[in-house]
């Protein structure tokens, strides 16, 4: 899958390129959007297992844009990696990925992902002085594992 285009036609988040090699969103809304097989959607949502699953949830892309300009065809999303839409892990995204596999028939992979969104759990993981927030409340994201400060 691709996660777009740039202004010049060229892939943005694919297999092909250095870095943004897979996005959530696509793998999850492959399966919400009712496109492509059984097969297909699977292989999307393994993909997503394998590539993007952390301790703490699934990172929105991986690998991180490290910097501007690094190659033709690559576009910097002027976040640090592992930060924003660099590679933190949203949990908004990540509740698309539970309905999903929810939808494909997979409830223990979707519980997997929703019990370590839960605040609690994360910070039984992390510690609250990395996650700086209450224990209740969900963060918007949290920074992605290609960050040191993880977490």
């Amino acid at each position: 899958m691709r996660r777009g285009f740039d202004d010049d036609g060229v892939p943005v988040g694919s297999v092909t390129c250095t870095c943004g090699k897979i996005f959530l969103n696509p793998q999850s809304w492959s399966v919400l959007a009712g496109t492509g097989t059984a097969g297909q959607n699977r292989q999307a949502l393994d993909a997503a297992y394998e590539h993007l699953k952390t301790p703490i949830g699934l990172q929105l892309m991986a690998p991180g844009f490290a910097g501007w300009d690094q190659e033709p065809g690559e576009t910097p999303l002027g976040y640090l990696p592992g930060c924003g839409e660099n590679g933190a892990i949203f949990c908004h995204a990540n509740t698309w990925a539970v309905i999903a596999e929810a939808l494909m028939g997979r409830g223990d992979r979707a519980w997997e992902y929703f019990r370590q969104l839960i605040p609690h759990n994360i910070i039984r993981k992390i510690g609250v002085e990395t996650y700086r927030a209450e224990p209740y409340a969900w963060c918007s994201n949290i920074v992605g594992p290609d960050n040191p400060q993880f977490g």
